[in-house]
């Protein structure tokens, strides 16, 4: 069975360093020229260019504030990623649709065909975004609207892992959100030599966090080796 991956990009200017985690800052909570010469959207196409070296498509999440340039999300595409919204402004049905057109607009997509929902539902992340975590909500969405939401935002909870057509539960990369010695590199594999796992990274995160890059990279050369391929269909 395969390995989906979902990447969720979180920082217009990535987290490396004091002066890019306060230009990130500011795009988020006021404004910020998205100026790829200052490293706009640089950590992300970094990691996307890496993904396709390794063979591996994935869906990527972008806020407003991360969305590359129209000339960016061709790039994507051409690698095989799929783009999609990461979602803020949830508060109500006409914010969530007034978000999507903006996206839509902005990246030059026929359409959106998915999002995800930003943060951990507790704190505010930004000025366009709406905290509350709504999972039924953003489904009946889904249903409504034809915007597929395949993935929520929750940890890996039981050895005994499911999903049906909605992955509830995700496999975080990142050691604060998953209990490290039991679900392991190793134990995802073996769940997906049965069904289809979810895999979450932050693009950021894989580059400043080493335990990240460590499992994530083994992640990798597992799967290559057990021949479990990675895809970007959703069930």
């Amino acid at each position: 069975m395969p390995l989906i991956l979902r990447i969720d990009v979180d920082k217009p200017y990535g987290s490396s360093g004091l002066t890019r985690r306060i230009i990130s800052k500011l795009s988020e909570n006021a404004w910020f020229p998205s100026l790829e010469i200052l490293g706009y959207d640089r950590t992300s196409r970094r990691f996307a260019r890496f993904l396709h070296q390794e063979s591996i498509p994935a869906i990527f999440f972008f806020r407003l504030c991360t969305l590359p340039s129209q000339t960016g999300i061709r790039e994507y595409l051409k690698m095989g990623h799929v783009i999609g919204l990461h979602a803020e402004n949830t508060r109500s049905e006409a914010t969530f649709l007034k978000e999507v057109a903006h996206f839509q607009h902005r990246s030059g997509l026929n359409r959106v065909t998915c999002f995800s929902k930003h943060g951990s539902g507790v704190h505010k992340l930004g000025r366009r975004h709406y905290a509350p975590y709504e999972e039924n909500k953003y489904r009946e969405w889904d249903q409504k609207h034809g915007i597929r939401f395949p993935f929520g935002n929750g940890m890996i909870s039981s050895e005994n892992y499911t999903h049906e057509e909605f992955f509830k539960e995700v496999f975080w990369m990142h050691p604060s959100y998953r209990d490290t010695k039991t679900f392991t590199v190793e134990w995802a594999m073996e769940q997906a030599r049965q069904k289809t796992l979810a895999v979450l990274v932050h693009p950021e995160n894989y580059y400043t966090v080493p335990q990240v890059k460590q499992d994530f990279d083994r992640l990798i050369a597992e799967s290559k080796q057990q021949n479990i391929p990675w895809m970007v269909q959703l069930p």
